[in-house]
Protein backbone atom coordinates (compact mmCIF):
# COMPACT_ATOMS: atom_id res chain seq x y z
CA UNK A 1 0.00 0.00 0.00
CA UNK A 2 2.81 2.41 0.82
CA UNK A 3 4.39 1.81 -2.57
CA UNK A 4 1.08 2.68 -4.22
CA UNK A 5 0.82 5.85 -2.14
CA UNK A 6 4.43 6.79 -2.86
CA UNK A 7 3.88 6.36 -6.58
CA UNK A 8 0.67 8.34 -6.44
CA UNK A 9 1.88 11.24 -4.31
CA UNK A 10 5.56 11.69 -5.15
CA UNK A 11 5.77 15.14 -3.52
CA UNK A 12 5.09 13.73 -0.03
CA UNK A 13 7.98 12.34 1.97
CA UNK A 14 8.89 11.36 5.50
CA UNK A 15 11.57 13.24 7.39
CA UNK A 16 13.09 10.26 9.16
CA UNK A 17 12.78 6.54 9.73
CA UNK A 18 10.70 6.92 12.91
CA UNK A 19 8.10 8.98 11.01
CA UNK A 20 7.70 6.14 8.52
CA UNK A 21 7.35 3.56 11.27
CA UNK A 22 4.79 5.68 13.15
CA UNK A 23 2.79 6.14 9.97
CA UNK A 24 2.86 2.41 9.19
CA UNK A 25 1.80 1.55 12.75
CA UNK A 26 -1.18 3.94 12.55
CA UNK A 27 -2.13 2.70 9.09
CA UNK A 28 -2.06 -0.94 10.18
CA UNK A 29 -3.97 -0.20 13.38
CA UNK A 30 -6.75 1.49 11.40
CA UNK A 31 -6.77 -0.94 8.47
CA UNK A 32 -10.19 -2.53 8.03
CA UNK A 33 -9.45 -4.61 4.94
CA UNK A 34 -8.02 -8.09 4.85
CA UNK A 35 -4.58 -8.59 3.31
CA UNK A 36 -6.16 -10.10 0.19
CA UNK A 37 -8.33 -7.01 -0.31
CA UNK A 38 -5.49 -4.58 0.38
CA UNK A 39 -3.09 -6.27 -2.04
CA UNK A 40 -5.44 -6.29 -5.02
CA UNK A 41 -4.65 -4.09 -8.01
CA UNK A 42 -7.92 -2.19 -7.55
CA UNK A 43 -7.14 -1.37 -3.93
CA UNK A 44 -8.95 1.94 -3.90
CA UNK A 45 -6.48 4.80 -4.03
CA UNK A 46 -7.44 5.57 -7.62
CA UNK A 47 -11.17 5.15 -6.93
CA UNK A 48 -11.33 8.35 -4.86
CA UNK A 49 -10.00 10.39 -7.77
CA UNK A 50 -12.36 8.62 -10.17
CA UNK A 51 -15.38 9.30 -7.96
CA UNK A 52 -14.39 12.98 -7.67
CA UNK A 53 -14.26 13.20 -11.47
CA UNK A 54 -17.67 11.56 -11.74
CA UNK A 55 -19.15 13.93 -9.13
CA UNK A 56 -17.73 16.93 -10.99
CA UNK A 57 -19.16 15.79 -14.33
CA UNK A 58 -22.52 14.91 -12.78
CA UNK A 59 -22.66 18.36 -11.19
CA UNK A 60 -22.06 19.97 -14.59
CA UNK A 61 -24.61 17.78 -16.37
CA UNK A 62 -27.34 18.36 -13.78
CA UNK A 63 -26.66 22.06 -13.28
CA UNK A 64 -29.68 24.36 -13.64
CA UNK A 65 -27.45 27.26 -14.73
CA UNK A 66 -28.53 28.45 -18.18
CA UNK A 67 -25.52 30.62 -19.04
CA UNK A 68 -23.79 29.93 -22.34
CA UNK A 69 -20.60 28.83 -20.59
CA UNK A 70 -22.58 26.35 -18.50
CA UNK A 71 -24.33 25.05 -21.61
CA UNK A 72 -20.95 24.64 -23.33
CA UNK A 73 -19.55 22.70 -20.36
CA UNK A 74 -22.66 20.50 -20.42
CA UNK A 75 -22.16 19.81 -24.15
CA UNK A 76 -18.48 18.97 -23.66
CA UNK A 77 -19.27 16.66 -20.72
CA UNK A 78 -21.75 14.80 -22.92
CA UNK A 79 -19.56 14.69 -26.04
CA UNK A 80 -16.47 13.06 -24.55
CA UNK A 81 -15.71 10.07 -22.37
CA UNK A 82 -15.58 10.92 -18.66
CA UNK A 83 -11.78 11.07 -18.29
CA UNK A 84 -11.28 13.26 -21.36
CA UNK A 85 -14.24 15.52 -20.52
CA UNK A 86 -12.86 16.06 -17.01
CA UNK A 87 -9.40 16.82 -18.39
CA UNK A 88 -10.77 19.36 -20.88
CA UNK A 89 -13.12 21.06 -18.43
CA UNK A 90 -10.51 21.42 -15.70
CA UNK A 91 -7.74 22.48 -18.09
CA UNK A 92 -9.57 25.15 -20.08
CA UNK A 93 -11.15 28.50 -19.41
CA UNK A 94 -13.67 29.58 -22.00
CA UNK A 95 -13.43 33.14 -23.21
CA UNK A 96 -15.57 35.32 -25.42
CA UNK A 97 -16.74 34.71 -28.96
CA UNK A 98 -15.42 37.40 -31.31
CA UNK A 99 -16.77 37.34 -34.86
CA UNK A 100 -15.82 33.91 -36.22
CA UNK A 101 -13.45 32.93 -33.39
CA UNK A 102 -14.02 31.51 -29.95
CA UNK A 103 -11.22 31.90 -27.42
CA UNK A 104 -10.21 29.03 -25.14
CA UNK A 105 -7.50 29.69 -22.55
CA UNK A 106 -5.47 26.65 -21.51
CA UNK A 107 -4.81 26.51 -17.77
CA UNK A 108 -2.84 23.26 -18.03
CA UNK A 109 -0.87 21.69 -20.83
CA UNK A 110 -3.05 19.06 -22.51
CA UNK A 111 -2.83 17.28 -25.85
CA UNK A 112 -5.91 17.25 -28.05
CA UNK A 113 -6.32 15.31 -31.26
CA UNK A 114 -7.86 16.90 -34.32
CA UNK A 115 -11.03 14.89 -33.60
CA UNK A 116 -11.17 16.32 -30.06
CA UNK A 117 -10.77 19.84 -31.41
CA UNK A 118 -13.57 19.31 -33.91
CA UNK A 119 -15.85 17.99 -31.13
CA UNK A 120 -15.12 21.09 -29.03
CA UNK A 121 -15.74 23.33 -32.05
CA UNK A 122 -19.05 21.54 -32.68
CA UNK A 123 -20.09 22.09 -29.05
CA UNK A 124 -19.12 25.77 -29.31
CA UNK A 125 -21.13 26.12 -32.52
CA UNK A 126 -24.15 24.45 -30.91
CA UNK A 127 -24.10 26.97 -28.07
CA UNK A 128 -22.73 30.18 -29.59
CA UNK A 129 -23.89 29.80 -33.19
CA UNK A 130 -22.56 28.36 -36.40
CA UNK A 131 -20.78 31.57 -37.42
CA UNK A 132 -17.94 30.45 -35.10
CA UNK A 133 -15.46 28.75 -37.41
CA UNK A 134 -12.29 28.40 -35.33
CA UNK A 135 -11.03 28.10 -31.78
Amino acid sequence: MLLKLAGRYSNYHFGCKSSVLNYIAQALANELRTTDQANRDNCGFDNVEKSNKEKYLTQIETSANLSKESQLKHKIAGSFEAAMAYQILTSCSFGPAVRTRFFVKLLKNITLTECDRSKILQAVQDVYGYEIQEL
